[in-house]
């Protein structure tokens, strides 16, 4: 099987390539990104490129490159998207990739006959959590979309496309909407490595607010999985699916467990000026992917989390580098 992953040096496509490396060593796997991963894990203890792994460079804005490269696949997992804070301010070129990027990707599904179209979201689509009735609630994959961001915006409006190609020309897509991730190798400018880091570094932690806006956590292992049981599964062309593990936590409580586990006092906790329009819940029903295709997360939080912080504990090399490229990208 040719899988094309487009955004796979992004931290789940990169999970999920050597997640499927690993499992599936007769699965050649296609990278198309701006950048390889693969030069920074090359750096990593152990850590060998897999002969079935094989990088092109390219932006999914490019309408040229996709068709070359999509031709002859039998699957696209497009998890391809841009921080917009990070990487591009106002510029809208989070928008563009995530819309005109998502359009190119299916233009070469229907025209090519591409067996399935995979679109990582994200449960932000939803906006705060609630029923059609107002009545607050994990969100279900019918319920109406109000993003509240940009970015979520951007993702919105890409769900919608994807679903518009598979009612109007029948192509074999599906939609997961993934909970907050996190895991080893996330950018050290998320919530999660960055308190990590500020935590080991002694440096006041950022909270918006008050802390108690919950989120939904899934370790990016488990979430991996779901990509997999949804890639194999029959008979789910244009469904949508959650993907979450029910692990919900105000961000306070996020903060307090990483103080915990690094014993580190908590009045290194700074409450700084909310965001205008923040959910104070986001959080997902897992149900329908449950029932469908067989998939629950198996990792106990609790040690996901400590496997998380002790990764970052052992690895200052990676995500100082990191911090320095940023810096310098600025």
């Amino acid at each position: 099987m040719k899988i094309l992953i487009a955004g796979g040096s992004g931290f789940l496509g990169s999970h999920f390539i050597r997640y499927m490396a690993k499992k599936y060593a007769d699965y050649e796997l296609y990278n198309l990104d701006r950048i390889n991963f693969m030069d920074e894990f090359s750096a990593v203890k152990d850590f060998s490129i897999p002969e079935s792994y094989h990088f092109i460079e390219g932006d999914v804005r490019d309408n040229k490159i996709i068709e070359t490269t999509a031709k002859d696949k039998d699957i696209i997992v497009n998890f391809a998207s841009i921080n917009r804070d990070k990487e591009t301010g106002l510029s809208g070129d989070f928008i563009t990739t995530r819309m005109l990027g998502t359009f190119n990707l299916l233009e070469a599904t229907r025209k090519f006959g591409i067996k399935r179209f995979i679109q990582s979201s994200d449960y932000e689509v939803y906006g705060e959590a609630r029923s059609k009735e107002n009545i607050g609630r994990p969100s279900i994959e019918s319920d109406p979309l109000f993003p509240t961001s940009p970015s979520g915006s951007a993702k919105a409006g890409a769900d919608h496309l994807v679903n518009t190609y598979y009612i109007r020309f029948q192509t074999p897509t599906v939609i997961l909407r993934s909970a907050s991730n996190f895991g080893p190798y996330q950018d050290p400018l998320k919530m999660i490595p960055l308190f990590i880091i500020k935590a080991l570094e002694g440096k006041s932690i950022p909270i918006h607010g008050d802390g108690n806006y919950t989120r939904d956590w899934i370790y990016v292992k488990d979430q991996c999985e779901a990509f997999d049981k949804v890639l194999h599964a029959k008979g789910i062309d244009g469904q949508i699916y959650n993907v979450g593990a029910a692990n919900e936590r105000t961000v306070l409580q996020m903060t307090d467990l990483i103080l915990t586990i690094l014993d580190r006092p908590r009045d290194l906790i700074e409450f700084v000026p909310d965001r205008a329009g923040r959910e104070m819940r986001r959080a997902i029903d897992v149900t329908k992917i449950r029932e469908e295709i067989g998939w629950t997360a198996k990792t106990d939080f609790n040690k996901a989390i400590e496997e998380t912080v002790n990764w970052y504990v052992e690895n200052h090399w990676w995500w100082e580098r990191r911090l320095v490229k940023d810096a310098k990208s600025q």
